[in-house]
């Protein structure tokens, strides 16, 4: 029978088609050290055509935990998570991805963050993410480790929002975002600004958006880094790319409602998106030969260093093309032509 007790935290999970990723995760929530009838799992199905069902129902029938499953049509990522939302029962959501692994003391250091954080305008706690690769001794996988990307935290400063590497954060800076493979809000915020925007269907760019949409409100973000979750990140080019896409398009439909964010530094950012993108990628050309250089110190090998950045210039020259696409397709059809 379901526990009678109160539900401080319900754990939210969006999933489609990563089945075998999402039983993992599933797992690393069995070992947490929180009270079981404190928390539910809360799983949405979003019209997965590979075997998670199948998952999931094992999942909940060889479980002593609370989990609900939903399942509904392909909606996207964000509608997805505010069905979970809205079937939670819990004071605090806690965010994490279908392909993350969260360690033992994930939900109680959650918790204790959230009693420690005294000030009302708290409304959520987030961690960074250590990206693993299946083959981490690949060139794909030596690459994964040389980005490093998702250890620079966003970091608002007087000027643009900048990212700073999670080993040197001081923990007085503003944090303008927290990344939803590993964060958790008060249900309350998130009902007060309306959620996530169903606007942003993949992955890339939801969870800046609903962040500064209660920066708006007023609220503030906690982050420790040392609440740390494993995410499991691209395994070839192709995803990589395709993250890239996602990314640049939700930075164009950040652009489209810049207005409601108010912070001028966050609504800066997303401003004339073709020339800052256009930037990045003249910068990168110039400052090459020093991230070569810094990637040999790392212990790549010449070659491997030599090509990373030629990758990397790739991506930026990707995102700068695909920002004039979205810039032109919105222009045609601002003007109607």
């Amino acid at each position: 029978m379901p526990s009678q007790q109160k539900i401080e935290i319900s754990v939210v999970i969006a999933s489609y088609n990563r089945a075998s990723w999402l039983q993992k995760c599933l797992f690393s929530l069995v070992t947490q050290d929180y009270n079981p009838d404190n928390f539910e799992i809360i799983i949405v199905n979003d019209g997965s055509t590979d075997n998670t069902e199948e998952v999931l129902r094992n999942f909940q029938k060889n479980t002593l935990l609370q989990v609900k499953i939903i399942s509904h049509e392909n909606c996207g990522v964000s509608a997805s998570r505010n069905r979970g939302i809205e079937e939670a029962r819990g004071e605090i959501i806690a965010f994490t991805d279908d392909d993350c692994v969260v360690p033992p003391q994930w939900l109680s250091q959650i918790s204790k963050q959230f009693s420690l954080a005294d000030n009302k305008k708290t409304a959520g706690i987030g961690g960074p993410l250590t990206s693993l690769c299946t083959n981490e001794n690949s060139f794909v996988g030596d690459f994964v480790k040389y980005l490093d990307e998702f250890n620079y935290i966003p970091v608002l400063g007087k000027i643009m929002i900048k990212p700073v590497h999670v080993s040197k954060l001081l923990g007085n800076e503003v944090i303008p975002y927290l990344r939803t493979a590993n964060a958790a809000f008060k249900k309350t915020c998130l009902e007060e600004i309306g959620m996530f925007d169903i606007a942003f269907h993949c992955p890339g760019g939801e969870d800046p958006d609903i962040c500064y949409r209660l920066l708006a409100k007023g609220y503030r973000f906690i982050f420790d880094k040392d609440l740390i979750v494993e995410h499991h990140t691209r395994a070839n080019f192709s995803s990589y790319f395709h993250s890239l896409r996602n990314y640049v398009t939700g930075d164009f439909k950040k652009n489209q409602k810049k207005h409601i964010y108010k912070n001028p530094v966050i609504q800066r950012s997303y401003s004339y998106l073709p020339l800052q993108k256009l930037a990045s990628l003249l910068l990168t050309i110039i400052f090459s030969p020093v991230k070569w250089f810094r990637a040999i110190q790392q212990n790549f090998s010449a070659g491997r260093a030599f090509c990373f950045q030629i990758i990397i210039v790739a991506a930026k020259f990707y995102c700068f093309t695909i920002s004039l696409r979205l810039q032109a397709d919105y222009l045609l059809k601002f003007f109607k032509i």
